[in-house]
């Protein structure tokens, strides 16, 4: 069916249509002004606050403000300010000396360096075509000043090499001692030079040993040759070495691990919200075979420790060496749990003396203890105490001791809090309640009953250990003697009392108790 429709009809539609459009476009770009207002309002105080500052030391500082570093510590202040540790600013200058570093070509005088106990900078490696390597700089010397200055006083070694570095062209006077402890001074001028971050080789027969400095544009390929050359040299197992290794671009090592690791996801980045994203896989046919050992230490950072976690979880590659500066993997076993728990020092004797006098016969001889639960229930298990600290601590005075309970139900979590009750047998023991003790001079007493029911004072001596709420008298009473129970507060040595047993000082209570009640129903 053929529709006719008039030029005027047609132009009135593309105005309405262009109408929407602006009406549309209008409020978007309305809610988007109202929220970039919105957001400079909130910044507003932070913004006077910098401006307020800046006049204060415009017009009161001496010497000349170099805008550039300003502008630069002020970014990498807000950075800092974040709270994110691994959040960094590069100005122009470190970025593009980070750039010449990630792409092999620095700018320098050729050498790694290590500090060692002397406190000066050793030399652990020189690269060829290199200043220093034209100086006669050799592996095992020791850089002692540059520029005039000690590296003693340099904060570390990165302060050190940057101080080595500079613009091609510059020269950097360098002070160096040789192996025969003979000193040298040379000025080096700083040129560019190629360097490798992967050395390899064969080591004890069929090991290949592959050491990773850092992680840069080139070490995948430096990588991939080392690997294929060792291979080709029968090759029975790899050994990675991380130590030291302070990462690099993310990219590089997620190429590195795909030139090795299996089929699978390599890393993935995770927001705040939680959304994922996908930052490297690896193909199946890159499988290494041969069994691996990676080396890590407390330097191995950042992308290397994404390349060792992901040697380990994907080859099954043994991690060997000290904790890396972030936990790759925490794994918790809470089949068995360990409680810690403390005791006195007069408690700890109290248990030796129960035993021949030894720690280990006591601790060979203790019975089962049981633990009671933060929310007062008692732990259906019961647990054995395994190990015994030689050391009093002297800030608390306690000894620390560790034992283990079974935690078949899951029950007992890592972090959780309760109380260890140590049984302890004692024989022909006398009893009495702490009600009926008062304490003078860190000493207890009880109140005897006398002759002509006058009450004595008595000092007794207690069991170190406790219920929390009767005492074991070890001296002081004999069998059959009367201790006051109750009211021992108002009493005085020689007074005399009415004593009355339990069974009619309970009688008298309750019959307070019903004469009260009754009393306040007829107020009623």
């Amino acid at each position: 069916m053929n529709r006719k429709i008039s030029v005027g009809m047609a132009v009135s539609i593309v105005i309405l249509a262009m109408t929407v459009t602006f009406s549309i476009t209008m409020l978007v770009a309305m809610r988007l002004f109202d929220s970039t207002v919105s957001s400079v309002k909130e910044k507003e105080s932070m913004y006077n606050k910098i401006a307020e500052v800046d006049r204060y030391v415009r017009s009161n500082d001496y010497y000349p403000i170099d805008e550039t570093t300003l502008y630069d510590r002020l970014t990498a202040g807000y950075l800092l300010g974040t709270g994110d540790k691994y959040a960094r600013y590069f100005s122009a200058t470190a970025y593009t000396e980070l750039m010449n570093t990630q792409n092999g070509t620095l700018i320098g005088i050729g050498v790694e360096l290590a500090v060692d106990q002397s406190g000066y900078a050793k030399v652990i490696k020189v690269y060829d075509e290199s200043p220093a390597k034209e100086a006669g700089i050799q592996v095992g010397n020791y850089i002692t000043a540059v520029d005039g200055t000690d590296v003693k006083s340099m904060s570390s070694v990165d302060a050190i090499q940057t101080r080595l570095r500079g613009e091609s062209g510059t020269t950097v006077n360098v002070t160096w001692l040789d192996s025969e402890a003979a000193e040298h001074t040379a000025d080096l001028t700083h040129s560019g030079y190629s360097s490798t971050t992967v050395d390899y080789q064969m080591v004890q027969g069929n090991v290949g040993y592959i050491r990773i400095r850092q992680f840069d544009s080139t070490t995948p390929s430096e990588l991939d040759y080392a690997i294929r050359s060792l291979s080709a040299n029968g090759a029975g197992s790899l050994v990675f070495d991380l130590r030291d290794n302070g990462g690099g671009l993310l990219d590089d090592p997620i190429q590195c691990i795909d030139l090795i690791a299996p089929e699978g996801t390599l890393a993935f980045a995770e927001d705040k919200n939680g959304t994922q994203t996908l930052l490297g896989t690896s193909a199946s046919e890159s499988r290494i075979g041969l069994p691996v050992v990676c080396l890590v230490n407390g330097s191995t950072a950042s992308a290397a420790e994404l390349f060792a976690s992901s040697l380990r979880t994907l080859n099954g590659a043994r991690l060997v060496g000290t904790t890396t500066q972030e936990p790759l993997t925490v794994v918790s076993d809470i089949n068995k749990m360990f409680v810690y728990f403390s005791m006195n020092e007069k408690q700890l004797l109290a248990l030796t003396r129960q035993k021949d006098g030894s720690v280990n016969s006591m601790i060979g001889a203790m019975p089962e203890v049981q633990l009671q639960l933060a929310d007062g229930t008692m732990y259906p298990a019961k647990g054995k105490i395994e190990t015994l600290s030689g050391v009093i601590d002297l800030s608390t005075g306690a000894v620390q001791m560790r034992a283990t309970f079974p935690n078949a139900q899951r029950l007992l979590r890592s972090g959780g809090t309760g109380t260890v009750l140590i049984p302890s047998v004692l024989d022909s023991a006398l009893l009495i309640p702490q009600s009926a003790t008062y304490e003078v001079q860190d000493k207890k007493f009880v109140y005897v009953l006398g002759d002509s029911s006058k009450v004595k004072n008595t000092e007794i001596t207690v069991f170190p250990l406790d219920n929390g709420k009767q005492y074991v008298v070890t001296s002081g009473l004999k069998p059959g003697e009367q201790v006051v129970v109750e009211g021992v507060a108002t009493l005085r040595d020689g007074m005399p009392i009415q004593p009355i047993t339990p069974e009619q000082s309970a009688a008298k209570v309750q019959a307070m108790t019903q004469q009260m009640q009754q009393a306040a129903a007829a107020q009623k």
